[in-house]
C-alpha cells in the first residue's frame, strides 16, 4: 500500500511545479541547515558521551511516553578526581526552540544529581566515568516531543559541560514508513526518499496543516529534513515525504574507525605501543573512496561495549592518541578542513585539520577511548562537496521519521509517532 502511495506522491510532486492552484502541492522541505538544533559545545575535559535506549549503544535515544523505559547517558571527565554533577532536562518544539517551563513537561524534579561515579582502573590516562539512567523513579515526562539533556557542575545550571538531544514519543497514530530510490544521474547512483503515511485522529484534529514530519539519516538530528504539508493522495490518509531535490544522498563522506584493540588492521596502519598514552595511526581516508560497505552502521553513535579491555570498558578502556589523515580531491589543499564525528557530538568545527605539504594530506591527532566511531571531514570549500556528490555511497543507511502534531492547548509540538527503517535490505 505504501509503495502505491509513494508512486502517486511522486507523480503529484511533478505536477506541483506547474500547478499554481495548490490542489496538487507536494510537501515543502526544510533545508538541512535549518533543523534548528543548537547545543552548547562540549567542555574540554568531557569525552566519550553516549546517549541511547535499552542495552544497544547504537539505538536512537527515543522513549515512549509512560512506557517505563529508560535512556542511558554515559560519559567520561578527564582527570583523576571525580565530583558530583547535575543533569537538567528541557522540552523543545519541532525546531528545537526550548519552549515550556519544567512544571508543564515533568513530574517530580527537573534536575537529577550524579553523586555516584567511578575512576578509571589502571589506565595510562586517568579519567572518571559517569553513567546515568533516566527518567528516574522520582520523575517522569508528562508530554511528548523533542528534549535536550544538559549536564552541568552540581547545582549550577549555567556551568554547562555538554548537551545532547533525545525524544519522547506517544505512538498515538499507526504511522507507516517506507523508503524509495530517486535517481541522481548516470554513474552517480540514487538518493533515498523516505515517506510516512498515517490516518489523523479526531482527538488530534483532522487538519492536514497541524502535522509535520522530520526525517533523519544515520542519527544526524542536526541535519533533519522536514516536510510541513502532506501530499494529497488519499483523503483518509496523510502522506509526507521529501521532494526529490531534498532526498537523502548516499552517505559517502562518513568513515568508520575500529579502535576496540591495538592490533594492526585494514583501518589501523600502525599501533604505537612504545609511548604513553598509546597511539594509533589510521589508514588515510581519501575523499574519492567511500567507507567500506562491510563497515557497521553505528547510527551516528559511539560504541564502547566491545572494547577489548581487562574489565568493564567504561572504566578500563584506554584513551589513545589517534592520528587521522585525509587526502583531498586531486591532493590539492582546500580552504578549511575540520574533523567531526560521534566522538564530538557531530559539532561541525570540532577539530581543525592541518595541511602537510610533504604528504599532500590533512592530519590531526585526537585522544579517543577504545571503541568504535563514525566520523567525517567537512569543509566550506565547495570542491569537497562536488567531489563527494560524484562518489557512489553504500546502499545501507539507517533512517528515522518523527511525526509532530502542533497542539494548540499545549502551545508546542507533540511527537505522536517515531519510526525507523534501513535502506539497502
Amino acid at each position: 500500500m505504501i509503495r502505491a502511495l509513494v508512486i502517486a506522491a511522486l507523480l503529484l510532486a511533478g505536477c506541483a511545479t506547474t500547478d499554481p492552484s495548490g490542489d496538487r502541492e507536494a510537501p515543502r522541505a526544510i533545508a538541512p541547515t535549518e533543523s534548528g538544533l543548537r547545543l552548547a559545545p562540549d567542555e574540554g575535559a568531557v569525552r566519550t558521551v553516549q546517549l541511547y535506549a535499552g542495552q544497544n549503544q547504537t539505538s536512537l535515544p527515543i522513549l515512549r511516553l509512560g512506557g517505563g523505559q529508560q535512556l542511558t547517558l554515559a560519559f567520561d571527565v578527564m582527570g583523576a578526581a571525580g565530583r558530583p554533577l547535575s543533569v537538567y532536562y528541557y522540552h523543545a518544539d519541532r525546531q528545537w526552540r526550548r519552549d515550556l517551563i519544567p512544571i508543564e513537561y515533568m513530574e517530580g524534579f527537573q534536575r537529577d544529581d550524579l553523586v555516584r561515579y567511578d575512576p578509571s582502573r589502571a589506565t595510562q590516562v586517568p579519567y572518571v566515568h559517569y553513567e546515568h539512567r533516566f527518567p528516574t523513579t522520582g520523575s517522569a515526562f508528562k508530554i511528548s516531543g523533542n528534549y535536550v539533556v544538559r549536564v552541568t557542575e552540581q547545582g549550577n545550571e549555567g556551568a554547562v559541560l555538554f548537551e545532547r538531544p533525545f525524544f519522547v514519543t506517544e505512538e498515538a497514530v499507526a504511522a507507516e514508513m517506507g523508503l524509495e530510490p530517486v535517481l541522481l544521474g548516470v554513474g552517480v547512483g540514487s538518493s533515498v526518499q523516505p515517506i510516512v503515511q498515517f490516518a489523523p485522529t479526531v482527538e488530534q484534529g483532522l487538519s492536514a496543516f497541524s502535522y509535520d514530519v522530520c526525517f533523519v539519516q544515520n542519527g544526524r538530528f542536526d541535519l533533519a529534513r522536514c516536510a510541513d504539508r502532506p501530499a494529497r493522495t488519499d483523503p483518509r490518509m496523510l502522506t509526507f515525504y521529501l521532494q526529490p531535490r531534498e532526498a537523502f544522498h548516499p552517505n559517502t563522506g562518513v568513515y568508520y574507525a575500529d579502535l576496540r584493540d591495538l592490533r594492526v588492521s585494514s583501518r589501523v596502519e600502525r599501533a604505537l605501543l612504545d609511548r604513553r598514552p598509546y597511539g594509533v595511526v589510521l589508514s588515510p581516508d581519501a575523499a574519492l573512496f567511500p567507507a567500506a560497505a562491510g563497515d557497521p552502521i553505528l547510527n551516528g553513535q559511539t560504541v564502547t561495549r566491545e572494547a577489548r579491555t581487562t574489565g568493564d570498558p567504561g572504566t578500563t578502556g584506554e584513551y589513545l592518541d589517534v592520528r587521522f589523515a585525509f587526502i583531498p580531491p586531486d591532493e590539492n589543499p582546500l580552504r578549511n578542513v575540520f574533523l567531526t564525528g560521534s566522538f564530538s557530538g557531530w559539532q561541525r568545527l570540532a577539530e581543525p585539520m592541518g595541511w602537510v605539504e610533504e604528504s599532500r594530506r590533512y592530519e590531526q591527532v585526537v585522544r579517543l577511548k577504545q571503541g568504535e566511531y563514525e566520523y567525517r571531514y567537512v569543509s566550506d570549500d565547495p570542491q569537497l562537496a562536488r567531489a563527494q556528490a560524484n562518489v557512489l555511497g553504500r546502499p545501507d543507511q539507517q533512517y528515522a521519521a518523527f511525526v509532530y502534531y502542533r497542539d494548540p492547548s499545549l502551545q508546542t509540538d507533540r511527537l505522536i509517532a517515531a519510526r525507523t527503517a534501513m535502506s539497502g535490505l
